[in-house]
């Protein structure tokens, strides 16, 4: 069952609506002027602060590990279709609930510091009740919470310019948070490329109906439930990395499909 989302969306209207916006958007234009000013303080002193803690951890050795959670488990072919449950295949609202349903926070976990360090893993802060293990974050999951953000602030963001009048609640990530994220997911799209060829059957229209090589996600999902970085003992919520969700302690599901059955996609 899709749970209610806690996000508010907006449809991105057709041209007609979007070009009586573009003749509108003049007068709206100081509006955003002081909020213009307020992002960029924020950008800048998040870009301060993420500086000072990289030079403040850049004591800590880089890593050249090869372990891999999937290691060897087999690549087996999932069709690919343009549209899809988390796309156009349905009702916009259900679709957000879904994208909202995603818990990206599922890939913290919590390692031995021994055993990370025997797998070349770099150091790691310490879970705050147990210094023995060390939070980790798995690199997919890591994109899936900046993709989240990203759409999220999307759809906010097309619904502040078609109606700024319009009053509700809303929150986005400082400036900077978001560069970081594009960056994010633009190393990680270079770090592991998807070679396969899609063939182009019209223009917008490639890979429509076409089977990709895929790695079983459900492997990945259970190792990370097995290693959870969930910690009932933090109650001040002392995690640097709980995203949002207190404990980290959420249950066995990341409500991601893993793909095989194409209709779950």
């Amino acid at each position: 069952m899709v749970a209610e989302s806690k996000h508010t969306y907006s449809l991105v209207l057709d041209k007609e609506i979007l070009d009586e916006s573009e003749q509108e958007y003049p007068r709206y234009r100081r509006q955003y002027s002081g909020l213009a000013r307020i992002l960029i303080l924020a950008s800048l002193v998040s870009n301060a602060f993420l500086a000072g803690y990289i030079a403040y951890t850049s004591w800590q050795p880089g890593s050249s590990s090869t372990f891999s959670i999937l290691g060897d488990s087999p690549a087996y072919p999932v069709r690919y279709f343009q549209t899809s449950n988390y796309s156009t295949g349905g009702d916009e609202q259900e679709i957000n609930m879904r994208w909202d349903d995603i818990i990206a926070q599922h890939g913290v976990v919590a390692l031995d510091h021994t055993w990370a360090a025997g797998q070349g893993l770099s150091p790691a802060l310490s879970l705050p009740s147990d210094d023995t293990k060390g939070v980790y974050l798995i690199d997919v999951y890591h994109s899936l919470h900046c993709l989240q953000e990203i759409r999220r602030s999307y759809h906010q963001l097309w619904d502040f310019y078609l109606h700024p009048s319009n009053k509700q609640d809303a929150s986005f990530f400082p400036p900077g948070h978001y560069s970081h994220c594009f960056d994010y997911i633009l190393r990680s799209m270079v770090c592991n490329p998807s070679d396969h060829l899609f063939g182009l059957l019209e223009i917008e229209r490639v890979g429509d109906a076409q089977d990709r090589q895929c790695r079983d996600w459900r492997v990945l999902r259970d190792w990370a439930s097995a290693n959870s970085a969930c910690d009932p003992n933090d109650t001040e919520n002392l995690n640097p990395v709980h995203l949002d969700l207190p404990n980290l302690c959420h249950g066995k599901d990341d409500f991601i499909p893993h793909g095989i059955n194409t209709e779950d996609l």
